[in-house]
């Protein structure tokens, strides 16, 4: 990993966030990128002057505008190999370091061998596992495969692996993006973690004004279709994998079952330990 610790922070629409969430980013000694639509940028900038931030925020365009998230994504990943980064953490414009977390624990993690992304936890993902990342935690795991669709809000990424699954689909440009890269991972065999040492707080609640909104007002039926059209994609990409009731599904039992049929193997919450995966699943020839 470069010397320089960095997070990029994309962002729509949500100058008053940017302005809460950068000091605590700033506490943890790493510098920041704020992505932002070209018309966003003067903005951004003043904001930058008003607040006092020096060199180690920055303030980047991306090159074409209103092509959604997975763009910006993509866009990020290539900037950061451009800039030398082997690892970068990507956090949502609504999420922050909690002050008793070390955020550089998830570049850490991330810049190992045949890792694809690394998670911070919160609160929520305690109830999803009836307590489990509690208990792990305080037996010392640190870091362990992540067994759902969390751990994507922020997080940081191998960039060299995330290029070498084809980087983030840009079709994908309103939600599901972030879930088809962990599914990319586990088929090529490299389960998603999370790091339960390192935690994130939460501003928003879901559909808050401002980011992918942005795009569609209050017009929900608009959204809602934007959404299906993404789920769709995502269920021809692994037909089996994704299913309609009540609202989609991703089983991800069923993928690990299928692609890293030992996963219970390196599962914390199953009993087992990422020390055992020491695969090697990306040939070099695949780059």
């Amino acid at each position: 990993m470069t010397a320089e610790n960095v997070v990029y922070i994309p962002t729509l629409g949500r100058l008053e966030h940017i302005k809460k969430i950068v000091p605590y980013w700033l506490q943890q000694e790493i510098d920041i990128r704020i992505v932002v639509e070209r018309y966003e940028y003067n903005e951004h900038a003043k904001l930058k002057r008003e607040m006092g931030w020096g060199k180690e925020v920055v303030i980047l365009t991306q090159p074409l505008s209103g092509r959604g998230i997975a763009y910006v994504r993509a866009f990020i990943v290539k900037h950061a190999k451009n800039a030398g980064h082997t690892a970068i953490i990507i956090a949502e414009d609504d999420t922050r370091p909690m002050p008793s977390s070390d955020m550089v624990l998830l570049l850490e993690e991330a810049d190992k061998p045949y890792v694809v992304g690394v998670g911070a936890t919160r609160p929520i993902h305690d109830f999803f596992t009836q307590g489990a990342i509690t208990r792990v935690n305080r037996a010392g795991a640190g870091a362990i495969l992540c067994p759902g669709s969390w751990g994507v809000q922020c997080f940081a990424i191998n960039v060299d692996t995330v290029l070498r699954l084809g980087n983030y689909n840009t079709k994908l440009d309103v939600i599901t993006d972030d879930v088809e890269m962990m599914m990319r991972g586990i088929e090529a065999g490299m389960p998603w973690r999370i790091h339960t040492d390192v935690k994130m707080g939460i501003l928003n609640r879901r559909y808050a004004p401002g980011g992918i909104n942005t795009f569609f007002g209050n017009d929900a039926e608009k959204r809602h279709a934007a959404e299906m059209k993404c789920w769709d994609l995502l269920r021809k990409r692994y037909p089996g994998f994704v299913s309609y009731a009540e609202r989609p599904r991703i089983s991800f039992q069923k993928l690990y079952d299928t692609y890293i049929p030992e996963w219970r193997e390196y599962s914390a919450i199953h009993g087992g330990s990422l020390d055992a995966y020491d695969n090697s699943p990306i040939e070099e020839d695949d780059a």
